[in-house]
């Protein structure tokens, strides 16, 4: 079997995020050139954190006492390109552990799914927000709807064409969504759900419009083709039995 090792700073070996493959790694620490005021330039270790920019005794300097943040790139020796991260953190190229979005959903709304899951690693509160937009647009566009009818609208129409969990999720998504964006009386739960380590809503949240294109498209295409594949005369037979009934 194929050898497998998931990225992990100062790996020599891992499985490249630019390429896929099991490969080597070279590492370097990121550094800034400077320029000094008396002609030339000198290297220094980079870092972001707040204060680790100063001037001393009219010299450009970095650091200051405490832990910096560490930045350093990893060069792939397969397909010779870079990774930044920062500490631990994979910071290019950036990478989301959320599921793509299902084959069968509009593209439109494809095109906002992925924005949400590409902000995810940065602010989960814009990602959700993304999420109850592109939720938005998958309605519309799968109801036809007119620009008057409201998300909330467009959910309740729901509620008799798929599961319930479903559709319960589906109305917490409007909400929480609405409230990140607006805010309300309701920041408790906006707090519940988009703060701490286990913040996680965008991920129930994107499962759930893949699991309304798998409800309300690609298992109605698949049992209408199944259907089809049935003689005329047992079609017929069965409609009207299921009409009388």
């Amino acid at each position: 079997m194929p050898t497998t090792i998931s990225p992990r700073v100062d790996l020599d070996r891992f499985n490249c995020l630019r390429c896929a493959s099991y490969s080597h790694h070279v590492w370097e620490e990121l550094r800034v050139r400077l320029a000094m005021p008396q002609g030339g330039t000198r290297s220094e270790e980079f870092s972001d954190d707040a204060g680790s920019f100063v001037f001393d005794g009219g010299r450009f300097s970095i650091g200051f006492e405490g832990r910096q943040s560490e930045w350093k790139a990893s060069l792939c020796l397969s397909c010779n390109a870079s990774t930044v991260w920062r500490n631990d953190q994979v910071i290019y190229p950036m990478t989301s552990t959320l599921q793509a979005p299902h084959p069968d959903m509009p593209a439109s709304a494809a095109e906002l799914y992925e924005e949400a899951r590409a902000v995810f690693p940065l602010s989960r509160r814009a990602s959700a927000a993304l999420a109850r937009a592109a939720l938005e647009r998958l309605l519309r566009e799968e109801a036809d709807a007119s620009p008057k009818d409201r998300l909330d609208d467009l959910i309740a129409a729901l509620k008799n064409r798929i599961g319930e969990s479903l559709w319960q999720l589906l109305t917490t998504i409007r909400y929480v969504g609405n409230t990140t964006l607006h805010g309300d009386d309701g920041q408790e739960l906006v707090a519940l759900f988009l703060e701490g380590s286990d913040a996680d809503v965008a991920e129930p949240m994107l499962g759930a419009m893949n699991a309304l294109v798998e409800e309300l498209v690609t298992q109605p295409a698949k049992a209408a083709a199944l259907y089809a594949m049935i003689p005329a005369g047992v079609r017929k037979s069965a409609e009207e039995k299921a009409y009388k009934a």
